[in-house]
């Protein structure tokens, strides 16, 4: 009997842990053809593979290792990020955890970028970069609230390069990165006093390079009447992906390039009288 109880209750725990478990596969233990399982990677088998699994671990048995390798004298960044629209979250967490290892080449740092979305919209955000570690050393990144919602789903966002503050993939051919225990903590009780955008803003893409979607975040101060548009390389345009008046926020587009061919592409956001273009590049 006393078996049976113990067995009762483990199942329980079991089960609960499973339930609320925060941020799938966060450990890096479950691999599913090359790719942590529930995460997409830029790894293009047979012609580059820039996220492996590592059992250089700060916990279990599994890591991820991230390396900035040479695509035909172009640095091709390793990086990580949730598969589809996300995974489902129903808390308003105040942090994302994790431990990291970097050993950078030129500026490169290790960054994270973490989304909170309700009903499509982005709620909640931040990024943390940070610098050179030789051994496992936590992080932490606190979440900036812009409304008082609770989040329905979330993505993280995991690589080693310059310009972070543009979400960018810029990078140095022969860094690497490794991570692993990713976790969220505390709750989040307020909204930041400044939540309202205070300019115009278009972010970078990510990820970037992409293969075959990638998400395309921007900010109006004001509503507007608003386009978001693909362009080729020849200025030939490709695809609309926004078109109508908005109101003043913050907005998550996603763009799918599985029509088109591999190729570098210009996105162009415009919103009354300000207009931003950046770079973006297709591989298949």
């Amino acid at each position: 009997m006393r078996f049976f109880i113990v067995s009762i209750i483990l199942t329980m725990f079991a089960l609960l842990t499973q339930t609320f478990a925060q941020i799938p596969n966060g450990d890096f233990e479950s691999w599913t053809n090359g790719n942590p399982t529930g995460w997409l990677t830029d790894n293009v088998q047979g012609v580059a593979t820039p996220i492996t699994q590592t059992n250089d671990a700060h916990g279990g048995s599994s890591a991820v290792r991230g390396e900035v390798l040479s695509f035909f004298g172009t640095p091709y960044p390793g990086y990580i990020y949730n598969l589809g629209n996300g995974f489902p979250i129903s808390q308003r967490y105040a942090q994302l955890n994790g431990y990291y290892k970097l050993s950078p080449q030129g500026g490169d740092q290790f960054y994270v970028v973490v989304w909170f979305y309700s009903k499509g919209q982005i709620i909640a955000s931040n990024h943390g970069q940070f610098g050179a570690a030789s051994s496992y050393t936590q992080f932490s990144v606190p979440l900036i609230y812009l409304t008082g919602d609770t989040p329905d789903s979330a993505i993280v966002f995991i690589a080693a390069g310059e310009d972070t503050s543009q979400n960018s993939t810029n990078a140095n051919i022969g860094t690497v990165f490794f991570v692993d225990d990713l976790s969220f903590s505390g709750t989040a009780t307020g909204v930041e006093d400044n939540a309202q955008p205070l300019s115009f803003k278009l972010n970078q893409n990510y990820p970037n390079p992409f293969n075959p979607t990638t998400t395309i975040d921007y900010s109006i101060p004001k509503s507007s009447y608003v386009t978001l548009k693909v362009y080729n390389i020849l200025g030939k345009e490709v695809s609309t992906l926004v078109s109508g008046e908005r109101s003043a926020g913050n907005y998550s587009v996603k763009f799918d390039g599985s029509e088109l061919a591999s190729g570098v592409y210009f996105y162009r956001l415009t919103a009354g009288n300000k207009t931003d273009i950046k770079k973006i590049m297709l591989t298949k």
